[in-house]
């Protein structure tokens, strides 16, 4: 498990240059995912009951979703590449999804991959701030990479931390959530992604909604991003009020390569126009005097564009449904069950409302934990009909318990 834990903690460094070296065919972020994936097959086979993994409707619809883009690609995509394919991403994320279903199957593996997860952010925050103050005029990314996926990252996992910071009664995990939140919020900042910050807002707003103390962590949260946003200069509130030139150009950019991927849309509603072939094909669709391509900077768009809409249909049911699941999950365990899949489905759940908010700006389906999420919304429903001898297990196990308190738990 440990391995798996380490691939966790890798997934927002996208630009790492030793993970990401090649050796041979493959890189060794990738290597070590398919040791994790030989590992799952061995802890598989010597379970007395294979896991669920078409238990969910989420999980069956993603499987429909690989099979509709992999056809997307060998019929109407780009050359297949070993180094840089978009099939090769959809296979790994199918990889990801045996490898969570199978090997995630106990109450404290469940804490330590949420606290991986954590983890992976606070490690990935200390590259964006080294950068930052290797030159502070520019928008940092470092190994994690663009500034943009990185607070679409960061939309996914400062909710869960912000959970785990607030209702753990275990010092170093309170001590551990909150380092890693503070880092996560000022490398965000530092980033400047306006998207980003309407995610985090729409994530932090839903937290908020649903806790009994809604005011007193309203108050906690603008404490601590209030004076950064105002005082960094290229922070996103700041990039809002007073935007530059780059900013503008970045939102006429924008404009265009949503005006061509609706056109795209319109040409082939059925199929798309092939997976991964909005960049190269932008061309074909662009107003007069457009000379650049990029890729849509919209989620939904991209896949409708790519892929058709039938097969968007398809992503949407999939986040519908894994929408479904964390409020299902989250309304059996309030008042019993399990609190740590009470926590987990409190922060997985708001951590992807964010995330849906965002990727209306960002072209993000490829985003390892965005997948991770959608996974672990898979996995949940197997931890409600917990026996009581797993619940006393947790409880020595103490990874993340709760003080006891009258009311309803919340964030």
């Amino acid at each position: 498990m440990i391995l798996f834990y380490l691939l966790i903690t890798q997934m927002p460094l996208d630009q790492d240059p030793t993970w990401g070296k090649f050796m041979g065919a493959a890189t060794l972020i990738k290597y070590l995912g398919l040791v994790c994936v030989l590992y799952a097959v061995i802890h598989v086979a010597m379970r007395r009951y294979p896991p669920g993994y078409l238990s969910t409707i989420q999980a069956r619809l993603f499987l429909v979703y690989f099979f509709l883009s992999s056809a997307s690609y060998w019929l109407m995509g780009p050359e297949f590449s070993l180094r840089a394919s978009s099939f090769i991403s959809l296979l790994g994320m199918t990889f990801l999804f045996f490898v969570v279903l199978s090997i995630v199957d106990t109450l404290p593996r469940l804490g330590w991959t949420l606290l991986a997860v954590v983890a992976s952010m606070g490690w990935a925050s200390l590259f964006v701030i080294r950068e930052w103050m290797r030159d502070p005029q520019w928008r940092p990314g470092s190994i994690a990479g663009d500034a943009n996926y990185f607070a679409a990252d960061a939309c996914l996992v400062l909710p869960l931390a912000f959970v785990l910071a607030r209702r753990s009664s275990v010092l170093w995990i309170r001590i551990f959530a909150w380092c890693c939140l503070v880092a996560t919020i000022g490398s965000t900042i530092l980033g400047g992604s306006r998207g980003g910050l309407i995610g985090l807002a729409a994530a932090f707003f839903w937290l908020f909604w649903q806790s009994p103390r809604r005011l007193r962590s309203l108050v906690i949260m603008l404490i601590f991003v209030t004076p950064p946003l105002l005082l960094v200069p290229k922070s996103p509130l700041r990039r809002f009020i007073s935007p530059d030139y780059s900013d503008m150009l970045g939102k006429k950019l924008r404009i265009a390569a949503w005006k061509s991927g609706l056109r795209m849309v319109e040409h082939r509603p059925l199929t798309g126009i092939g997976l991964g072939e909005f960049k190269t094909r932008m061309d074909n669709y662009a107003d007069p005097g457009v000379n650049f391509s990029s890729i849509a900077h919209n989620t939904y768009l991209e896949v409708a564009a790519e892929t058709g809409l039938p097969n968007f249909l398809v992503f949407v049911g999939m986040l519908f449904f894994t929408y479904r699941t964390f409020s299902r999950v989250r309304r059996r365990t309030s008042d019993s069950g399990p609190q740590i899949v009470y926590l987990a489905a409190t922060g997985l759940q708001a951590g992807f409302v964010g995330y849906l908010v965002g990727i209306f700006f960002l072209s993000a389906e490829y985003l390892k934990l965005f997948w991770l999420w959608m996974f672990l919304s898979m996995v949940l429903p197997s931890f409600l009909p917990v026996r009581v001898a797993e619940q006393e297990k947790i409880r020595e196990f103490s990874l993340i318990s709760i003080d006891a308190a009258p009311e309803r738990p919340g964030p």
